[in-house]
């Protein structure tokens, strides 16, 4: 079975087991089991990053880039004494250079600030992590930021997470 969620898995309810197969999170998965005694292959990966903000910062990429090619194309100054100054067609056609530079203007600046409150939201949740409630079986596989992590032995009420100072996945037991 494959599972994949643009923020995190929780599968606590009833047995609340993943075994085999693969899931994918963004910051957290919390089971109460992974993986099994038979040792089924089970991969588990996190990638740590908002898909949001990727997506967003690809649009406003895109955005800039327009702005730019816009102001580039016309070499034009759309301020309002500009646009009065050029009447008639030239005047009307500054007019609508205009609004679609405020337009693009204002996308860009939205995008942005949803940007910032992304990423202010990561930092409170903190790092990503996989909880394993119960216990995470031989045969798992993880994966945080890239990092892999092969469990070898049984371990009960295990947290895991990357460790900033030593840049790879380290568990703690509760």
């Amino acid at each position: 079975c494959d599972i994949e969620a643009g923020h995190g898995v929780i599968a606590l309810q009833g047995r609340g087991n993943i075994v085999g197969g693969r899931v994918k999170a963004g910051r957290l998965i919390r089971v109460r089991n992974l993986g099994n005694d038979s040792e089924v292959a089970t991969e588990v990966l996190l990638e740590a990053k908002n898909p949001q903000i990727k997506q967003l910062m690809a649009e406003i990429v895109e955005h800039r880039k327009a702005l730019t090619q816009l102001v580039r194309t016309t070499g034009q100054d759309f301020s309002e004494r500009r646009v009065k100054a050029a009447g008639g067609e030239a005047g009307s056609a500054l007019k609508e250079l205009a609004k679609e530079k405020n337009r693009l203007e204002s996308l860009f600046r939205v995008k942005q600030k949803k940007v910032e409150r992304l990423r202010k939201a990561d930092r409170a949740l903190g790092g990503a992590k996989i909880e394993v409630l119960d216990t995470i079986y031989p045969g798992v596989t993880l994966r945080i930021s890239g990092k892999p992590f092969v469990v070898d032995h049984p371990m009960r009420n295990v947290t895991f997470m990357i460790e900033p100072s030593l840049d790879e996945i380290v568990h703690v037991q509760k």
